[in-house]
């Protein structure tokens, strides 16, 4: 299992992506027969047995509202996992405003987007 923590699109908290492996056997067989670089496409088809890849897991967090678009791609192995995201989800929204008193707390520091130009 492997996982990373994500800014929440509400720009409070974090959510956790997950990849999944199970140790079936055609994954002990890659392994053993060091063919290491079959392991995602055994993550992709083993969903049977409560596999999940980063990218899939990424997907859905985008894909439920939790989180943005930005946030999530630069995590992605496949950029061909997002293909199909819809238009709409890809547009970047304003991270929302914190009050004085959580930003004297340190909520939300980290989560911050810097300003392009």
């Amino acid at each position: 299992m492997a996982q990373i923590l994500l800014p929440m699109k509400s720009g409070t908290g974090r959510v956790v992506a997950t990849e999944v492996m199970i140790g079936t056997p055609g994954v002990r067989n890659v392994i053993r027969e060091h063919k290491t670089h079959q392991i995602p496409t055994q993550i992709q088809t083993g969903s049977q047995y409560g596999m999940q890849s980063m990218d899939q897991s990424l997907k859905e967090l985008v894909l439920s509202g939790k989180v943005r678009y930005g946030d999530a791609v630069g995590h992605l192995k496949d950029p061909d996992a997002f293909r199909d995201i819809p238009d709409s989800l890809k547009d970047e929204e304003e991270m929302p405003q914190l009050s004085d008193a959580d930003e004297k707390k340190g909520f939300g520091a980290r989560f911050k987007r810097k300003e392009r130009k």
